[in-house]
């Protein structure tokens, strides 16, 4: 990458065909400003990315630097005033902005399109037509929608899960919405249920903001990547929300806002994808099914709970294929005092599949190989030579965590045991421990 001066020349080379992530928009052979402008954002985003991934830091965009350009280029391409956004949220405005018309859109007409809403991306035009008006009609704290028709009532709230999916900073509206359905006409209007008013919503985004920051400044500091995905996951779970709350248990605010009042796995995967799109990450949220148990799960059957978690994008080297992997914050979250784990960080389709079954709703790329967490953090005991090594690393630290060999739970379990032993033994402490018999994964801690 050359270095650049002003973001028209990055976004210019990439409009070029010179970014990787091209692919991610149709028509990004043409010149940006040949471009429709709800494309314009996702050349933002992919110049940004680039420059993340260049070997030459004087190549680099810093953020203040990143967030001055953009918004001057703006000004320049539409004649509204786009206001400027914290670091953390550049990019990828969904909050409503007040332009010259008046309107709550960000550059007074159609809104700014998130690269990150890889859900619309999947939808045929019919879907796409209810995506848009849903999400236009969210974005300006409307209650109800007029949508064009064509679609029954379980299509059309399904685009509107997919339409909370792709955009997390949505924490206004709650995961509910009811519709009015004329015949074959299909459904023609759509009513939600806000959780709080355009003020509150500022404030907890703010909160939300507070929170967040650290998390990415970590992120940012940390390789693109297994690194930077970990850091956005292991920064989450340490605000130790749990599952305790109210209205919010379903969105962001539960797991990431003022006070971290509490969320199930919606809302963690939620606020997981929100940290991620900050940090220019590529990120789903996947909903589906998941068991605990010794089965594969499979939708219908007794025992198995509706379940939301991610899919992320952990490719790290410039140019590279996307490498998709599985992740559920919510199931590595920590309870009772422990600390996460990472058992079910950047899991691939064949490790997922035996506790987790997506529903097909349109984006469901191959995550072909784990990332490995285990063997990236040097965290793998497949013997007792192998245990004593990490837990002597370990010592001054008050809890360690690794994988162990694979095999029936029963060995697994005596192998856990054993490895217990040698940690009191080593640390010449009482140790207290935790078991994630699926993945093969022993936590330990000193009492």
């Amino acid at each position: 990458m050359r270095a650049c001066g002003t973001l028209h020349a990055v976004i210019e080379l990439v409009a070029e065909g010179a970014s990787p992530f091209v692919g991610t928009a149709p028509g990004l052979k043409l010149k940006p400003w040949a471009l429709p402008l709800e494309y314009l954002p996702t050349l933002f985003q992919e110049a940004f990315q680039w420059s993340l991934f260049d070997d030459d830091p004087s190549h680099r965009l810093a953020p203040g630097q990143w967030e001055r350009l953009l918004g001057d280029y703006l000004d320049q391409l539409v004649d509204c005033p786009c206001g400027r956004v914290p670091p953390w949220l550049q990019c990828v405005p969904v909050l409503p902005r007040r332009g010259r018309d008046g309107q709550g859109h960000p550059c007074g007409r159609g809104g700014m399109r998130m690269v990150a809403q890889l859900y619309r991306s999947t939808l045929g035009p019919v879907s796409r037509a209810y995506y848009e008006e849903i999400l236009d009609a969210l974005a300006t704290f409307s209650r109800e929608v007029t949508l064009p028709g064509g679609l029954d009532h379980t299509a059309a709230f399904k685009v509107f899960r997919l339409v909370m999916y792709d955009n997390p900073r949505i924490i206004w509206a709650n995961s509910s919405a009811t519709t009015v359905e004329r015949g074959s006409r299909g459904v023609t209007k759509m009513s939600f249920s806000c959780l709080r008013d355009e003020a509150e919503a500022r404030s907890e985004l703010d909160a939300i903001a507070r929170s967040a920051n650290p998390i990415l400044e970590a992120a940012s500091a940390l390789p693109a990547g297994l690194a930077r995905v970990a850091a956005i996951h292991d920064g989450l779970l340490s605000l130790g929300a749990g599952i305790e709350g109210g209205a919010d248990l379903r969105n962001a605010v539960g797991a990431l806002g003022r006070g971290h009042t509490g969320a199930v796995c919606t809302g963690y995967a939620r606020a997981f994808k929100l940290l991620c799109d900050a940090a220019h990450v590529p990120c789903a949220v996947v909903s589906g099914w998941a068991t605990g148990g010794d089965r594969p799960p499979k939708r219908g059957r007794d025992g198995e709970t509706s379940h939301a978690w991610n899919l992320v994008d952990v490719s790290a080297e410039r140019g590279a294929p996307p490498r998709w992997v599985h992740v559920d914050a919510y199931w590595d979250a920590g309870c009772d005092g422990w600390t996460c784990s990472h058992a079910y960080l950047g899991l691939s389709d064949a490790e997922a599949t035996l506790t987790h079954l997506a529903a097909a709703v349109g984006f469901s790329p191959a995550c072909d190989v784990s990332a490995g967490y285990y063997d990236a953090f040097d965290l793998e005991a497949w013997d007792m030579g192998g245990a004593r090594a990490i837990l002597r690393r370990a010592r001054g630290a008050s809890s360690v965590e690794m994988r162990l060999p694979s095999g029936d739970e029963g060995e697994f379990r005596r192998f856990a045991h054993e490895v217990v032993k040698l940690a009191t033994k080593t640390w010449r402490h009482d140790v207290a421990y935790r078991l994630v018999p699926g993945r093969n994964v022993l936590l330990c801690r000193k009492r």
